[in-house]
């Protein structure tokens, strides 16, 4: 039962992640093709801004994919000291 729980969380957050992913590449290539311009301190094209989220969904993406389909290592056994993270 754990494990049919895990995975079913791993592919929802595969698909949230591709949908993510798509959608910020969309929103990237607008910005790129509308030359948007931000106006502070310094002026630089929005794209510049809106490059990092694309690379990061398909990282996340891969991830939740590896975990679907590459079953996760046991986790330590308890009162070893090692920590699960966060």
């Amino acid at each position: 039962p754990r494990l049919v729980v895990d995975r079913i969380a791993y592919v929802i957050g595969a698909v949230t992640c591709a949908v993510l992913f798509y959608f910020s590449c969309l929103v990237w290539l607008r910005s790129f093709e509308a030359n948007t311009e931000i106006h502070r301190t310094f002026i630089y094209p929005e794209w510049i801004i809106m490059a990092f989220a694309p690379p990061v969904f398909l990282i996340l993406l891969a991830i939740f994919l590896r975990w679907i389909f590459v079953r996760p290592p046991k986790k330590p056994a308890e009162g070893d000291g090692l920590s699960d993270g966060l």
